[in-house]
């Protein structure tokens, strides 16, 4: 897909209803795009919501879970054969499109906005490369969401390396107990990730560090955590 059809894409989710998703959908695939484009096109267009819209940690819950069912989806279109499968785009846009709307019937609450990731870009590119996965650790845990989106884009501008960052994510993700949304996101945005054939696939991986750096989690007790880190690894980052 090009950049004005993610937009387009996008834009729906994000502004639009059912009509407009659908109809969007729909003229992809008379373009000439298929399933797998699509597919991916939906997965990089919710990321919008994640990075640019969403603040309140409690209204992370419904698209959490719709980005969940997406992963659903594109995993079945990627991996069995069905004359169904031309469906699943229009499930998976609609599963998150919904989602927002339904997040947009709640007013926004002034207590709980965030600052612009921008105003913290300079501090980020700041911080030396070989420091930067460390640090994007700390902020993680400590659920400083602003702070931990300047450093991961600072990090995707400034070196090729993904793998070590999706690591460093997911061990931050790995500090909180009681909540197994927080894995199921975990596992959700490395495949889409690792799939995604759009020139914007880093945007899940940021999306994935506002979710892990934001999102209300059950429990933020760290006594599972630390329990491990007492008789298996003493080096492990406890915080």
């Amino acid at each position: 897909m090009n950049e004005r059809e993610l937009d387009r894409l996008s834009d729906a989710m994000l502004w639009g209803g059912p009509y407009e998703v659908n109809d969007q959908v729909i003229a992809l695939y008379r373009g000439g795009r298929g399933i797998l484009d699509i597919a991916d096109g939906i997965a990089v267009g919710y990321q919008r919501y994640l990075m640019d819209v969403l603040d309140h940690p409690k209204y992370f819950n419904h698209p959490m879970h719709a980005f969940d069912y997406l992963n659903v989806v594109n995993t079945w279109v990627r991996n069995y054969d069905s004359p169904h499968q031309v469906k699943g785009p229009f499930m998976a846009v609609r599963f998150v499109n919904d989602a927002i709307r339904s997040n947009a019937m709640s007013p926004r609450d002034p207590q709980y906005a965030l600052p612009s990731r921008l105003e913290f870009r300079a501090w980020a590119d700041d911080v030396a490369l070989d420091r930067a996965l460390p640090e994007l650790l700390e902020r993680i845990v400590a659920q400083d969401a602003p702070r931990a989106c300047a450093l991961v884009d600072s990090y995707l501008d400034r070196t090729a390396e993904r793998q070590q960052l999706m690591e460093t994510i997911t061990y931050a993700a790995c500090h909180f107990q009681n909540d197994p949304h927080v894995m199921r996101n975990c596992t959700s945005s490395i495949e889409e990730f690792t799939h995604n054939q759009t020139s914007r696939r880093d945007d899940i991986l940021r999306g994935y560090v506002k979710h892990q750096a934001r999102y209300v989690k059950r429990a933020e007790d760290h006594a599972a955590f630390n329990l491990y880190a007492k008789y298996f690894d003493a080096d492990a980052v406890t915080r």
